[in-house]
């Protein structure tokens, strides 16, 4: 998707729940770095913000970038708080961007961490609790892309979904 968006002089940002997670990607970062988290903090109402500079650590470049995307990809998605991701989405919207947002990864994986938290605080936190969640087209895989080996791509499909 990226090589060839790119091959046509379109803007993909490649973002990943981890830095770790994002060098998969050529000229990937993580999530957090793409929306410039760090330093916001929350509103009055304990949501997550992504401010505009002054106010906050989102530049006018950056925003410049993020309108200009065809589309951001967000990998590993279930492993990103799901206030994160809305005030992604909400930050987008405010500022008009009509940048496509496409969040990749197995809703079943690993979810947020949350040191500490019972299992329905971890539910809570999951991106797949959000009400836009299920608003969302869903294009689910049938083939197994990353196992090479037909032994354990077998394995890890006689798992499933528990």
């Amino acid at each position: 998707l990226a090589a060839e968006a790119r091959a046509r002089g379109q803007i993909v940002l490649l973002t990943a729940a981890t830095n770790l997670a994002a060098t998969n990607y050529d000229r990937g970062m993580s999530t957090h770095a793409l929306a410039l988290l760090a330093g916001n903090g929350e509103d009055e109402e304990g949501n997550v913000t992504i401010r505009l500079a002054p106010a906050g650590r989102m530049t006018h470049v950056r925003l410049a970038l993020l309108k200009a995307a065809s589309v951001i990809v967000i990998d590993e998605f279930s492993n990103i708080h799901c206030a994160i991701v809305e005030s992604f989405l909400r930050f987008l919207h405010d500022h008009s961007c009509t940048t496509r947002v496409l969040l990749v990864g197995d809703p079943q994986q690993i979810p947020p961490v949350l040191p500490g938290a019972s299992r329905e605080e971890v539910i809570d936190a999951s991106v797949v609790s959000l009400p836009l969640y299920h608003n969302m087209q869903h294009m689910p895989l049938t083939k197994a892309y990353r196992q090479l080996c037909p032994a354990w791509a077998r394995l890890v499909r006689s798992v499933g979904a528990g």
